[in-house]
């Protein structure tokens, strides 16, 4: 069945730094979209595909001229009193409440006199990225506004996930609302009163909501993406599956439990086993710049503090360097005058990097410190996701080999392995339809690409997911997923053998 002519679920991966955005029909292979191609931020040759056709940048900018531009227009705007806001997401994913979305946006992101608040900024860029999601799954041009459409978000503790989807069906529906009005203008700078005005009639008409379906947890949508590379002889049975999501904003943790059950294997999610740390790829961006200033070897003043803020204000710049760094080793940048130079060694050995691995794997060790008591020995397999999935320290944490590990309490022992695919362009790519898809994200490089498959996982397994939550798994072997199972019954789940 074809995901995008087949009546199916839209999944919107709502990330810190860049949206993905899938389509799965019932009973289907889930299907990327070239969101960013759709709307119309294809760089370089247009008939050659590239990774950024699939992203949209999480930004939106406000000018003094009260235009508005979001995605990666906003991040082109050469405006002397105009600053990107990339942190869009933080209403949702800070410590704070529902009221945090209630406050005015700061007068650095709107220098205007026009009343903007983080729920505004947040319902017009859902209705951009929407939109673009949209007009990618489009067929002959139509669009089909029907398509029932969810949201990923982090692993919050379930207090925080309830007023969170709740925020976000309601977000999303005004969103719809807008995308209703502008259409296609959405790709275009906007001016900012009719935005204004069009989001006050949006909060005003209850309408769309029955076209949002509730948000799934990024590690079970990254999951729901690994299935897709089950077969008969890799189906982990009797294994306990640890997904790992690393993105910009959160570092999200899961745990699943599969077994036999009726002669079908069976993978359930273990109840209370999500856990979400606020420490991710932003994270390291920062640490970046911390590190790249410090050793400038040049004195504190007002040259080095302009650097310093043109580098936290330009956070696609920096991703782009630690990108160029993580890849190169080595990476020399020039600001005016004044030279700097990275050696990746360096960078990971710093205190503030030191600092973030180490609460990365202390968050990793805990959740496999919860899981063990429940076990008798046996095998816990690791998945990384994620725009971070290819962080090198990771590979610190689990060993391609299997890693014997014990209970700091009970004694008991198991084994670690990490279960990534280690060839860079996994055979399974092609068996499922996304052949295509690796050669357009450069699976052709030297070096290769390493796995953009991982980065467009949440949106996937979210379509997947969303599409047959409720229902039996056609893959290989037909699976059940159950939502909600009490984690001592998962863990009796028959082993093989």
């Amino acid at each position: 069945m074809n995901s995008l002519t087949a009546p199916g679920r839209l999944c919107l991966d709502f990330g810190t730094a860049f949206c993905k955005a899938a389509v799965c029909a019932r009973g289907g292979t889930p299907t990327p979209l070239r969101i960013g191609a759709a709307a119309g931020e294809v760089t370089g040759n247009p008939a050659q595909a590239n990774e950024r056709d699939y992203m949209l940048e999480t930004a939106v900018a406000i000018s003094g001229r009260a235009r508005l531009y979001l995605g990666r227009r906003a991040m082109r705007v050469t405006d002397a009193d105009t600053r990107v806001l990339q942190t869009i997401k933080d209403p949702l994913t800070s410590a704070g409440g529902p009221q945090d979305l209630d406050r005015p946006l700061p007068r650095q992101f709107n220098p205007t006199s026009v009343d903007v608040s983080r729920r505004d900024v947040i319902v017009l860029y859902l209705a951009f990225l929407t939109q673009a999601a949209l007009e990618a799954w489009s067929a002959n041009g139509r669009i089909d506004r029907s398509a029932i459409r969810g949201v990923t978000i982090p692993a919050f503790e379930a207090a925080k996930v309830a007023w969170v989807n709740a925020e976000i069906r309601s977000l999303l529906a005004q969103a719809e609302f807008v995308g209703r009005h502008f259409g296609r203008r959405l790709f275009e700078d906007l001016p900012l009163r009719e935005a204004v005005e069009c989001l006050v009639r949006a909060r005003q008409n209850s309408v769309h909501r029955d076209l949002v379906a509730d948000s799934t947890t990024e590690p079970i949508a990254a999951f729901a993406a690994r299935l897709l590379h089950f077969t008969p002889q890799n189906q982990q049975l009797g294994n306990v599956i640890m997904v790992v999501d690393i993105g910009a904003g959160t570092t999200d943790f899961a745990l699943f439990a599969s077994g036999l059950k009726d002669g079908r294997m069976r993978v359930r999610h273990i109840e209370h086993s999500h856990r979400s740390l606020a420490v991710a790829g932003n994270a390291i961006d920062d640490a970046l710049v911390a590190h790249a200033l410090s050793g400038a070897e040049i004195g504190e003043g007002t040259h080095v503090e302009a650097i310093r803020t043109d580098l936290e204000r330009d956070r696609g710049f920096v991703r782009g360097l630690k990108e160029d760094l993580f890849r190169d080793r080595v990476k020399t940048i020039v600001f005016d005058q004044i030279t700097l130079e990275l050696r990746l060694d360096e960078f990971l050995a710093s205190a503030a990097m030191q600092r973030i691995v180490g609460q990365i794997k202390g968050a990793f060790d805990a959740v496999l410190q919860e899981v063990l008591p429940a076990r008798r020995g046996g095998r816990v397999v690791v998945y990384f996701s994620g725009g971070g999935a290819g962080l090198p320290f990771l590979k610190q944490f689990v060993p391609v080999s299997e890693t014997s590990f014990t209970h700091r309490d009970t004694g008991r022992s198991g084994l670690v392995r990490l279960m990534e695919p280690r060839d860079p362009r996994p055979a399974w790519h092609d068996r499922l339809g996304y052949e295509s898809l690796w050669h357009a994200c450069g699976g052709n490089r030297q070096p290769p690409n390493q796995d953009f498959f991982g980065r467009l996982a949440v949106a996937l397994g979210g379509a997947y997911f969303a599409a047959d939550a409720q229902d039996w798994l056609h893959l290989d072997r037909t699976m059940l997923w159950p939502t909600v199972t009490r984690e001592a019954e998962l863990l009796r789940a028959p082993r093989p053998g």
